[in-house]
């Protein structure tokens, strides 16, 4: 209800986006890859209005922080087509 009480006074669309990690493995030469999918759903009806993928691959990082920066990568990679989604 808070949403709501946002953006139905400044007559705004709102959105719900599901991301979810598909894929993040460490590959034979050492390089982290990982994979994610974001579907982009209107609010509060939760009707899909598009799914969105994107990966990454770095060498040369490792553990924990670089699984991040490359899951990070990923959804960046995703959502560079956010914009066309929500047209």
């Amino acid at each position: 209800s808070a949403a709501n009480n946002v953006l139905r006074p400044r007559s705004l669309t709102g959105y719900f986006l599901d991301v979810s990690i598909t894929a993040l493995d460490t590959r034979a030469d050492g390089a982290i890859h990982a994979a994610v999918s974001v579907v982009v759903q209107d609010y509060p009806g939760h009707n899909i209005r598009s799914m969105l993928s994107g990966s990454a691959t770095a060498s040369g990082v490792s553990g924990l922080s670089g699984q991040r920066a490359v899951v990070e990568a990923a959804l960046g990679s995703a959502l560079r087509g956010l914009a066309t989604a929500l047209h």
